[in-house]
């Protein structure tokens, strides 16, 4: 029995010691071994457990992020239906250092409603 999962990737972490790396990409984005980054063992441990749709949170510094992804043809995730989608988290505070993981989830309610998934 195949369920229909709705993946959750909350990218807004930050860490102090990594700070110098972390000054124009997120901590998602950072590179490893030259090719891949960090979001990349995410994404295919998603995709190889069946989920077919992912929403991304990333909460500063994003673009980077958003130009390795792309439109998720790499992880067979761009579709007509499904797919990757980005939530890009709205500037309220300057404490970078706070996790917005319920404030994202509050802010794109919609988007978990009108979800064809059975489970988020």
């Amino acid at each position: 029995m195949k369920r229909r999962l709705l993946g959750v990737i909350d990218a807004t972490t930050y860490h102090d010691d990594l700070e110098e790396l972390l000054t124009h990409r997120s901590l998602a984005a950072l590179p490893f071994a030259g090719r891949y980054r960090i979001i990349d063992f995410v994404l295919s441990n998603m995709v190889n457990s069946g989920i077919r749709s992912v929403a991304i949170f990333p909460k500063m510094t994003y673009r980077s992020l958003m130009d390795h992804l792309g439109s998720g043809k790499n992880w067979d995730l761009n579709r007509k239906r499904d797919g990757l989608f980005f939530f890009p988290t709205p500037v309220v505070d300057s404490d970078i250092n706070k996790i917005g993981s319920f404030e994202n989830f509050a802010a794109n309610l919609d988007f978990f409603y009108r979800s064809s998934q059975e489970y988020s």
